[in-house]
């Protein structure tokens, strides 16, 4: 499972650094935690924005772990580096 879980979050980077948005947005749930009074189509009209304003992005992941507990859940820690034109 380990290896799904980091394959998971380097595609979601590789989809940001793309601006593929469609893509980006399959790795998440519809039940995202969000601050209060933000929905999930809120968010997601937010999100779309600024993954195509841009010119460029670049996600650099580093230090990927991936901790698996008993309960059959998982917890995926990484450092990240962004940087855009914007």
């Amino acid at each position: 499972m380990s290896v799904e879980l980091e394959l998971a979050v380097n595609n979601w980077a590789s989809a940001w650094v793309a601006q593929d948005f469609d893509k980006y947005l399959q790795s998440y749930s519809t039940a995202l935690i969000l601050p209060p009074n933000l929905e999930f189509s809120q968010w997601k009209v937010s999100r779309k924005k600024k993954l195509s304003k841009p010119k460029f992005i670049e996600v650099l992941l580093s230090d990927v772990k991936v901790v698996l507990n008993s309960n059959n859940e998982a917890v995926v820690r990484f450092v990240q580096r962004y940087r855009s034109n914007t």
